[in-house]
């Protein structure tokens, strides 16, 4: 084989390997980013006055009260509420409402 003719094959066996590692270093980027991202709730439920109250993320607004005295729930429960429950889907809202008495 000819010197150039090899040094031209070489030269873009570099340049396809320098591709696939940009490539390859986007790809575990993106792929850490996207673990590293926390979902951010969309509600929030709180003891307020003695029952569960919905509120929204911040839990600046109150969305909905519920029937639901917290005196009557296990300690570990009230704990949490006063605090706060972050909820982070309508589906995870109707189970904990349900699991609380509703």
């Amino acid at each position: 084989m000819r010197p150039r003719r090899l040094a031209g094959q070489l030269r873009r066996w570099f340049i396809l390997l320098c591709l696939l590692t940009v490539l390859l270093s986007f790809l575990a980027v993106k792929l850490n980013t996207q673990r590293n991202t926390a979902p951010s709730p969309q509600y929030l439920l709180r003891d307020d006055g003695g029952r569960i109250c919905l509120f929204s993320a911040d839990g600046s607004e109150e969305l909905r009260k519920y029937d639901i005295l917290t005196r009557l729930l296990p300690e570990g429960d009230v704990e949490a509420l006063r605090t706060g429950v972050p909820v982070y889907t309508e589906d995870e809202l109707l189970r904990l409402v349900e699991d609380y008495g509703g």
